[in-house]
């Protein structure tokens, strides 16, 4: 209870807040990756980073506990995919592609190639608030991270006049646990209904069994097989967001 003056009518601190946020994740550029060349002229002809990964949207949930006007527990979550991007090629006229080996297996005589690839990301946070009343509310907790990327090229090939294809996939997958420190800055509120904030958060992640599996398919070669990797790493997860809010009454704000 916080009552305003001697005979106000006491107001009941406000104990919960609920968020949903829209969000717009964009992919960074693919490292350059050429997997097959012009066999006439050695000329690279198909690269990972031909194709640019779609923008994924998707919300984000987030609901608030406020112990008191300075002390609060919040949880948030979202998940999004799929980052979708594909490209394709085929063989200049009179000539044919090849690949340096996939999956240390060797594609010849390729006439037509091309990959997608996909991606996801899922994230859990536990934090704790706190303020003194001032523009600054600091920020520390708990934060899962799940991060998953799948690459799939195949191919047509003819030898011989013998059609045929050859496939490669690779799955990769981390999950992130750690700890996170940070930050929520008032950066403008004057009295009225708008206000501006940015939030940065960052911490270290122990990475546990992140994988890699690989598969090969390749009629050329006979070969049909599978190769697997686990291992527990580190890593770093930063956040940095700004987030314009308008008071639309005294319980909803867009």
């Amino acid at each position: 209870w916080s009552p305003v003056g001697p005979l106000a009518r006491p107001t009941r601190h406000q104990r919960w807040t609920a968020q949903i946020d829209a969000l717009f994740l964009f992919m960074g550029d693919t490292p350059s990756r050429t997997i097959y060349v012009d066999d006439a002229t050695g000329q690279p002809m198909l690269n990972l980073n031909q194709a640019d990964p779609a923008m994924s949207v998707a919300p984000r949930y987030a609901l608030t506990w406020h112990r008191d006007e300075c002390r609060a527990l919040e949880i948030n979550y979202f998940q999004a995919g799929s980052f979708r991007a594909l490209a394709a090629v085929a063989a200049p006229e009179g000539s044919v592609l090849s690949s340096e080996g996939l999956g240390g297996v060797p594609f010849n005589d390729v006439v037509g190639a091309g990959f997608a690839s996909t991606a996801g990301i899922k994230s859990w946070e536990f934090n704790l608030r706190k303020t003194n009343g001032g523009p600054i509310t600091w920020i520390a907790g708990f934060r899962w991270v799940e991060w998953t990327q799948q690459l799939a090229i195949a191919d047509v090939f003819d030898n011989g006049g013998v059609p045929g294809f050859d496939t490669y996939g690779v799955e990769t997958g981390n999950n992130l646990y750690g700890g996170q420190l940070g930050a929520d800055l008032m950066l403008w509120n004057r009295g009225d209904r708008f206000r501006v904030n940015g939030v940065a958060k960052g911490g270290v992640y122990y990475n546990y069994q992140s994988y890699q599996r690989s598969a090969v398919f390749s009629e050329q070669a006979g070969l049909d097989g599978m190769l697997s990797a686990t291992k527990d790493t580190t890593a770093f997860v930063g956040e940095v967001g700004l987030t314009g809010e308008y008071r639309i009454t005294n319980w909803l704000s867009w």
